[in-house]
């Protein structure tokens, strides 16, 4: 059985982090060479720490906006922004993807809905595999990328199986996105009921390093279109919580994003949006769900290839996001980390943290 120990010490690089991870088979010291993390307890925050440098072969310190290559994360940050759209009642998850981006209602595609989007059941999950085998360079371009999306023909109908769309998502929620906020590469400024400083962007981007072989395989297809992974069929909903966890504007305070009080609901797929979710699938609107041990949704988020991972337990109003550059299948690393600070604040985690 795995047990871990979080050291932390000082130098003149800030924070570093090691990890000791105890096994029968070996003793193993990993050093984490490019490390972030933030962590929210009550709307205050309770952690923000950069530690490392950023590569093997650069040595400058990791700072607080260093940009990360955090992969599927993204995904977490999409899918918030989409629901800030129908927060702000400019997309509606019922309506067809069709009505907001001309061109994609073709080849069987007409009657996928926004949320068959965000529930990975669209039948699109493949959509743009192939032409990136063919065109590694494909993923640079924006534009060519949403155009293979509006020409893709669905592998399944629209609702009926879970298949996490991998590559695809980005592009599907960006077709909806655009025609609100503007064409990529522009990056919105999203207003919230706070006004919040500024800050500096950082240049500096931390390159990743190679992942660690700790998995046999990677599985994209997660289950067999109709994922059963969650523990039980029974749901609790939070319908009086909201995205705001504080309500100072200054740094350290959670600033609200979100006026619907049912967000959570709508990020889990309960409630009035049971619906519009795949039953028992592992992912409510966009965002991954957890449960407890006792079967009931007490936390959603992302994580990314590599280990970087956003998660937030509800009925804690507890928040982490952790991300690295020592590259894992498994991200063990991440998970060590979120189990330790979780244990410190006696928060219970899903079995599959």
């Amino acid at each position: 059985m795995i047990t871990r120990y979080l050291e932390s010490r000082s130098n003149h690089y800030g924070l570093f982090i090691f990890l000791i991870i105890w096994s029968p088979n070996e003793l193993l010291l990993t050093v984490i060479l490019l490390l972030k993390v933030c962590a929210y307890k009550d709307g205050k925050v309770i952690i923000d720490s950069a530690a490392g440098v950023l590569g093997e072969d650069d040595p400058r310190p990791v700072r607080p906006d260093t940009l990360f290559p955090v992969f599927s994360a993204t995904k977490g940050i999409t899918t918030a922004l989409l629901h800030w759209l129908v927060d702000k009642g400019k997309v509606k998850l019922d309506e067809n993807v069709a009505n907001v981006w001309p061109g994609f209602g073709t080849n069987g595609k007409e009657h996928i809905k926004v949320h068959h989007v965000l529930n990975h059941t669209s039948g699109l999950h493949n959509a743009l595999g192939k032409s990136w085998l063919e065109n590694a360079s494909l993923i640079c371009d924006w534009d060519k990328c949403l155009s293979e999306i509006a020409t893709s023909v669905p592998e399944t109908e629209p609702g009926r199986e879970q298949w996490y769309h991998y590559s695809s998502f980005g592009w599907l929620c960006g077709g909806v996105i655009e025609p609100f906020l503007g064409s990529h590469p522009h990056i919105p400024t999203i207003h919230s009921e706070n006004n919040s400083t500024n800050q500096k962007q950082n240049k500096d981007v931390a390159p990743p390093f190679k992942y660690n072989e700790d998995d046999t395989e990677i599985n994209k297809n997660f289950g067999n279109g109709t994922n059963t992974g969650l523990a039980g069929n029974r749901i609790s909903t939070y319908s009086d919580s909201v995205i705001s966890l504080g309500e100072g504007s200054g740094k350290g305070n959670a600033i609200r994003i979100f006026k619907d009080p049912r967000i959570h609901d709508a990020f889990l797929g309960v409630g009035e949006y049971e619906d519009m979710v795949l039953k028992n699938g592992e992912f409510g609107l966009g965002f991954k769900r957890w449960s407890s041990n006792d079967g009931f949704f007490v936390g959603f988020g992302h994580r990314g290839f590599g280990g970087s991972t956003g998660f937030c337990h509800i009925p804690s109003r507890f928040a982490v996001a952790v991300t690295v550059n020592r590259l894992s299948i498994s991200g063990a690393a991440s998970r060590k980390i979120i189990q330790f600070l979780s244990s410190e604040l006696n928060i219970p985690l899903p079995e599959e943290l």
